[in-house]
């Protein structure tokens, strides 16, 4: 059976900000500048984004695939990777 998982690379930063725009994350210090909930958001995601950048948790561009493995992007611009499956007689074996 093939294996798919997604990796920590986007084909974007505004991938990864519609990608993370699902978590939680905090815009209280921007609320206090007098800024709307909307742009407190997406400077909170941005800065979100840009630390994950800034430790590595996540990159920019595709990821280097295997012998045996292909890639696939999901809709919000993240790349997955698929295993391929292994042959009827390796697993009789």
């Amino acid at each position: 059976m093939a294996i798919t998982y997604g990796t920590c690379y986007f084909v974007s930063k505004s991938a990864a900000i519609r990608y993370y725009s699902d978590y939680r994350v905090s815009h209280e210090s921007s609320l206090t500048h007098g800024a709307s909930w909307m742009e407190a958001r997406q400077e909170s995601l941005n800065r979100y984004v840009e630390n994950k950048l800034r430790e590595k948790e996540i990159k920019i561009g595709k990821p280097p695939v295997g012998p045996g493995e292909s890639l696939s992007l999901d809709s919000d611009g993240r790349w997955h990777i698929t295993e391929a499956e292994e042959h009827d007689e390796l697993q009789s074996v």
